[in-house]
């Protein structure tokens, strides 16, 4: 007879999994392999979570405002600029961005905006690693 094998609940604790940093190579226009590295934390990471905790309260708290305005009796514009849905996209990756090798500036949050700003690639790529639970996970 076999002994079937045990995990500690804290084995099966997938945000602290996402909290290493997995390292994937930037793949440039035209699948060209680049010779950059970015480190990404996973998107069940504290540092993601709790930032899109507190990006989802500032818009609920902006749609509550609005809804307590109506019932004043003010009219209250609703329209949402697509900048500012660009902006959230390019703090949402960026706040994933850890660490890179190849690229000549420190890696910061600064830096990490800036490089998401200016590259949508980049910033797919990051996103798209960083919501890949088997990169952080040992089912890999």
């Amino acid at each position: 007879m076999t002994k079937s094998k045990t995990v500690s609940l804290e084995d099966l604790n997938i945000s602290k999994q996402c909290e290493n940093a997995f390292e994937f190579q930037y793949i440039a226009p035209g699948g060209v392999k680049s010779g950059i590295y970015i480190s990404v934390i996973g998107s069940n990471a504290e540092k993601v979570r709790q930032h899109s905790i507190s990006e989802a309260n500032r818009a609920r708290k902006e749609a509550a405002l609005r809804k307590e305005a109506e019932q004043k009796g003010k009219t209250c514009n609703e329209f949402t600029p697509i900048e500012e849905d660009i902006e959230y996209f390019i703090r949402d990756a960026a706040i994933r961005i850890v660490a890179w090798r190849g690229i000549e500036q420190e890696c910061n949050a600064e830096n990490a905006q800036h490089l998401c700003r200016i590259n949508s690639e980049i910033r797919r790529q990051a996103v798209e690693a960083s919501n890949e639970l088997s990169n952080f996970t040992q089912s890999k």
